[in-house]
């Protein structure tokens, strides 16, 4: 599932603030773990509580781009070693989104949080299995990262940092959206299509 990179964010920052550290995962790349030199903690116990200008300003926090990063090969990179490579930052994490848009591609199926029905619906007919409870799109608002009233400052900072998850998300948004019109289409489901036109509109 991926999910819009501003909520995101802001959602693992809320996550961070009541206790979570991850602290038990392990970062392994082609066999190997992430040193702490590699990737300088932002925290030496805990985050609880930590403001959200903090957390943005943690430039290891690896919060930032999490969505491309996850989903990317990192072995084309280094892995999480950047003291060998000449690359720049941005050379880095466009390799990075290439990837990532690649594995997206090549998923058989993925969905977008922000459209629970819509996703449901693909994965449904992509595997031809049916769920006992139909799924429910929450309005932003509801969730506890729409609650979060930030300021534009706020919001270009994360929009800026989260770039390439900006990117990634707009790539898997119309991914997504081909993927359905060509279900609607192959299986001439008027309905569906216009429930796809409805959301696009909505969007």
């Amino acid at each position: 599932m991926v999910r819009d990179p501003l909520r995101r964010f802001v959602s693992e920052w809320e996550h961070v603030v009541r206790g979570a550290t991850w602290k038990g995962a392990s970062l392994i790349c082609n066999g190997h773990a992430a040193t702490e030199a590699e990737l300088p903690p932002c925290f030496r116990r805990n985050w609880i509580n930590v403001t959200l200008h903090d957390f943005i300003e943690c430039s290891t926090n690896l919060g930032i781009n999490r969505q491309t990063r996850m989903l990317a090969n990192l072995s084309i990179v280094g892995c999480y070693n950047t003291s060998t490579s000449d690359l720049t930052y941005d050379a880095r994490h466009y390799l990075m989104l290439a990837s990532a848009k690649e594995n997206l591609r090549n998923m058989a199926f993925f969905g977008l949080t922000g459209h629970q029905e819509l996703s449901q619906i693909l994965f449904e007919k992509t595997f031809n299995l049916n769920f006992i409870t139909k799924f429910k799109d929450t309005p932003p608002n509801k969730t506890w990262s729409g609650r979060v009233i930030l300021s534009n400052v706020q919001r270009d900072k994360i929009l800026h940092l989260n770039r390439f998850d900006v990117m990634l998300y707009q790539y898997a948004r119309d991914l997504f959206f081909q993927r359905l019109q060509m279900l609607a289409e192959r299986r001439k489901d008027s309905s569906l299509r216009n429930f796809i036109h409805t959301s696009l509109i909505k969007y």
